[in-house]
């Protein structure tokens, strides 16, 4: 049985729209929604201003009221043509609906490429770098020409369905496929604009992730699993987005076969160097670090005042950057740790020192 729809002045305050809560007053106008359920009549109260006619009724809102709705009220409210005008305006304005609000970092990102995407110059309009126009979301603090990327690249995979967006992931190789549509998005976007994901800097053999906390500002490693010892290695690397180790080139279309040789072999040649096979210790010291220690001005350590000087120039190397040491946080007892070291080693190149140092202390990513 179709519903019954009538206007009335409320015979008491106990009654709620059932659209704002709230509570409409007594001898306030409010318009009833009545059905039956059973041999039961039940009746559903809204503000004017909340209601909203159901879809199954394809009439405009002068009609609704004039065929519709029935008038309850001891004086004849709807014989007012004042009245029955300003009711039929508020049931025409569509209710404002409330900006949406995400829960998840990835959803708020996601919609924030949206936005830009939406906000893009047309194709045929000027694309120049200098003149383009920046978005709003980018004149609110954003880099422009990062923002523009991402919503070009949201441009080009929002309309993918999660496998479509999964092959795009596969065929570039270090981003994990699993989660929502959005999280699977979102690396696209990121590998799209940035490069993929190459391996962890730290442990060399971790795959890189973007935290999903704060959307991909930050990227960490989870870690990998060691089969020799059938047990899962944890890593403490995290760096912020822009500073992680990335790999070119990038693939929004299947590649070729040559193609897909040419990611392999990029690939197989960074793990092997981040491994140790192009310039890696034995002694398990990050590739970042070896490359700074052989990049320093090492003195002669045969000295006092050379030994000084080392261990100056390591505790800087070993408490900043996104790699670290796990040297003492005083850093006058950081010096005195590295010196310590350097004193029992006077014939020892800086990589060498690197080495032992990592060895006794261990390394950590810096906090961010």
């Amino acid at each position: 049985m179709p519903a019954d729809y009538h206007i009335e002045h409320a015979k008491s305050s106990k009654s709620s729209c059932k659209k704002c809560k709230e509570k409409i007053q007594k001898d306030e106008i409010r318009i009833g929604i009545s059905s039956m359920k059973g041999d039961i009549k039940i009746t559903g109260w809204n503000h004017p201003s909340c209601f909203t006619i159901p879809r199954t009724i394809k009439v405009s809102a002068e009609e609704f009221v004039n065929e519709y709705l029935e008038d309850q009220t001891a004086d004849g409210i709807l014989d007012d043509p004042d009245f029955k005008q300003r009711l039929v305006i508020q049931i025409s304005s569509t209710p404002k609906k409330k900006e949406e609000k995400h829960d998840n970092p990835i959803a708020n990102r996601i919609a924030s490429y949206k936005t830009a995407f939406e906000e893009l110059p047309d194709e045929d309009e000027d694309d120049d770098e200098e003149t383009r126009r920046p978005t709003k979301k980018a004149k609110k603090g954003g880099d422009p020409k990062i923002l523009n990327a991402a919503a070009k690249a949201y441009g080009i995979y929002h309309k993918m369905k999660n496998p479509e967006l999964q092959d795009v992931l596969r065929w570039n190789v270090g981003y994990g496929m699993t989660g929502t549509k959005d999280a699977l998005l979102l690396r696209c976007i990121d590998g799209h604009v940035n490069g993929r994901l190459a391996r962890c800097p730290m442990c060399f053999r971790g795959k890189l992730q973007l935290a999903d906390k704060d959307a991909g500002q930050t990227v960490a490693c989870g870690g990998y699993f060691d089969e020799e010892i059938s047990a899962r290695i944890p890593c403490t690397y995290v760096a912020k987005n822009e500073r992680a180790p990335r790999l070119q080139p990038w693939y929004a279309e299947k590649p070729t076969e040559e193609q897909t040789e040419e990611i392999k072999k990029i690939t197989e040649e960074h793990e092997a160097k981040a491994s140790g096979g192009g310039g890696g210790g034995s002694g398990g010291a990050p590739v970042e670090l070896l490359k700074l220690a052989n990049d320093l001005d090492w003195p002669d350590i045969s000295t006092m005042a050379g030994k000084k000087e080392a261990a100056n120039l390591m505790a800087e190397l070993c408490t900043s950057g996104d790699v670290t040491v796990d040297l003492p946080q005083d850093e006058k007892k950081a010096r005195m740790a590295c010196g310590k070291i350097i004193v029992g080693h006077p014939e020892a190149s800086a990589s060498q020192i690197l080495e032992l140092i990592v060895k006794e202390y261990g390394v950590s990513s810096n906090k961010l």
